[in-house]
């Protein structure tokens, strides 16, 4: 039997899936956030050529004092970036990053004219290593943050087919009908089949079970593909429900099987039936198929047993 998947490991899957979003949030802005800082290192550092040039200048007014002394600032806090980020895998270049920046600082510190190419190289080289480190983030960022989507997308599909499949087996289960036939199954044939027996014993009721056989649909029979004789059990089942009353049972109790209860009902009265339903199914599955009609007539306990045995589940 195949062992059943609890309904409380569906939920742990839910669950599971639930919080890979704030995970993948988590990590995400993590990285996000570096490429935040790193923008913003990247654009100080674009101002630090002009706060040179103005270092070089006489008689500064007050807004160019202030923005000397905000890159000024600006530097204590690149250097705080680069001490965080010394052993970045992301760092493109000669030597180390806190090497660049010490040659950068020590440019800005002696305040060397905007014209020193050695300070210049130390500022272009600097702003280099911090672009390339900032491109190689953003891809990080946009590669976690897809794998983020895609995986907790795959495992919100995996939860649906999950629960889909957890409901349908339990509705198999509980279900009282054949899903490939509309009819009842042989659970419910079971069932009311021991009612009517009872009534019959109680209330002195008679019944009569009908039974069709029709070898072709069986799978091993090997005459039509799968899809084939599905088709053939749909029509079986809507042309017996198109011919019995209201008050028939009409079940598929396995691959080839059907079984008609016919409550007060005789047995040369259930031939009627049987001749009806034998022209109704020759017309949808073709007459070259064969089908066997059993009759059992149940007037007395002796009689539920018989037909239990040759008709019901024979």
């Amino acid at each position: 039997m195949k062992r059943e998947w609890k309904s409380f490991r569906i939920s742990l899957l839910l669950y599971f899936a639930v919080l890979t979003l704030p995970l993948g949030a988590l990590i995400g802005y993590r990285v996000y956030d570096d490429v935040g800082k790193t923008v913003t290192v990247l654009k100080q550092l674009m101002e630090v050529p002009e706060g040179l040039l103005l270092r070089e200048k006489n008689g500064l007014t007050d807004k160019e004092k202030r923005k000397i002394a905000r890159i000024n600032a600006d530097v204590e806090t690149i250097g705080n970036w680069v001490r965080e980020h010394r052993n970045d895998p992301d760092f493109v270049g000669g030597g180390t990053l806190q090497e660049s920046f010490d040659r950068f600082s020590t440019c800005w510190k002696k305040g060397s004219g905007i014209s020193s190419a050695e300070c210049m190289n130390a500022i272009d080289s600097l702003v280099f290593s911090v672009d390339r480190m900032y491109l190689l983030k953003e891809a990080r960022f946009k590669n976690i943050l897809a794998v983020v989507v895609l995986g907790t997308i795959f495992i919100l599909l995996l939860v649906i087919y999950s629960v889909r499949t957890y409901i349908a087996y339990q509705m198999k289960r509980t279900a009282v009908h054949d899903f490939a036939t509309t009819l009842y199954n042989h659970q419910f044939l079971d069932e009311v089949f021991r009612r009517m027996c009872a009534e019959m014993k109680r209330y002195g009721r008679h019944f009569t079970v009908l039974q069709l056989q029709i070898p072709a649909l069986l799978p091993e029979s090997g005459k039509f593909s799968e899809e084939k004789r599905m088709q053939m059990l749909q029509s079986v089942g809507s042309g017996i429900w198109d011919l019995i009353r209201d008050s028939d049972i009409a079940c598929h109790t396995e691959e080839n099987s059907f079984v008609l209860l016919l409550p007060e009902t005789t047995a040369e009265q259930s031939g009627v039936v049987k001749n009806r339903l034998e022209k109704s199914l020759a017309r949808k599955l073709g007459k070259e198929v064969d089908m066997h009609f059993k009759t059992c007539e149940v007037t007395d306990e002796r009689g539920c047993e018989t037909a239990r045995k040759e008709c019901v589940f024979s």
